[in-house]
């Protein structure tokens, strides 16, 4: 009787085992499939925190910029008609983040400024350079090949608002800010919103 008893419960787990596993264990409450299982949220994508869309104000002219290095002097007026990347830094130290970041704006020159509706200028500010001599001296240091501007009061940085320095800022041949960029990463995803506006292909983000 036991070893009968013991088969019987034996086949009795069995078939719970086999009915567990069948899709019809339970007619009220069946088990959910591949297609009837509840999918997970889709997260949209959007721009990293660094990156501000405005408004289409009208960018400041940078009036306090008192000499230019790589290229003679220029005014955002007198670029209306083309897409204009102004980047606002400084340089306090020969660091290795700033060879990095001078690297990439080397790249990103020599990428683009054959483009004849495209103009990149950055705007030196806030640092120990304060003379046209000096500025000389740092960009041949540094091996800087695209145009710089010397601002040694720091006054386009409080006219564009900058928060903090590398700042970018991406001007629409209306002379309207389309976005602005704050700090040193991301030059990979400023190079490509420069590309789209030229149409050109873009490149892959790496920072």
């Amino acid at each position: 009787m036991l070893a009968l008893a013991g088969a019987g419960i034996l086949a009795f787990g069995s078939a719970c085992t086999e009915r567990a596993t069948s899709s019809d264990f339970d007619p009220k409450n069946p088990q959910p499939t591949a297609e009837s299982a509840p999918k997970p949220p889709v997260v949209e994508a959007r721009e990293p925190d660094s990156v501000a869309y405005t408004d289409g104000g009208v960018a400041p002219e940078i009036s306090s910029v008192s000499f230019f290095a790589n290229t003679r002097g220029m005014h955002l007026q007198d670029l209306r008609g083309k897409y204009v990347l102004l980047q606002i830094f400084t340089l306090n130290a020969d660091s290795i983040a700033n060879r990095k970041l001078i690297g990439r704006y080397n790249e990103m020159y020599k990428a683009l400024r054959t483009r004849g509706n495209f103009q990149f200028l950055s705007v030196l500010t806030g640092t120990d350079i304060r003379a046209p001599k000096a500025l000389l001296g740092r960009a041949n240091l540094l091996q800087i090949s695209f145009p710089v501007a010397l601002d040694a009061d720091g006054s386009a940085a409080t006219a564009y608002k900058a928060a903090s320095l590398p700042a970018t800022y991406l001007i629409d041949p209306e002379g309207k800010i389309i976005f602005t960029r704050a700090g040193a990463g991301g030059t990979d995803y400023t190079e490509n919103a420069v590309r789209q506006k030229l149409n050109l292909p873009l490149i892959p983000e790496r920072d």
